[in-house]
């Protein structure tokens, strides 16, 4: 079963490494990712591939 967190800011160094390997992220560091995290109502993600994100409750 899938496990989904809630991302914040904290999470963009993760979330850039994840996706650092695609073309269509090339243009993303990860100040533009925290802030994009930070202005965003909700983001969420599969806990498994976010290193720093812990599992949101009742997932």
């Amino acid at each position: 079963m899938t496990s989904v967190c809630d991302l914040t800011s904290d999470d963009a160094q993760a979330l850039t490494a994840l996706y650092e390997d695609y073309e269509w992220w090339a243009d993303r560091d990860v100040s533009d990712v925290r802030e994009a995290l930070a202005n965003t109502e909700v983001a969420v993600a599969d806990s498994r591939k976010t290193a720093n994100s812990s599992p949101q409750r009742g997932s």
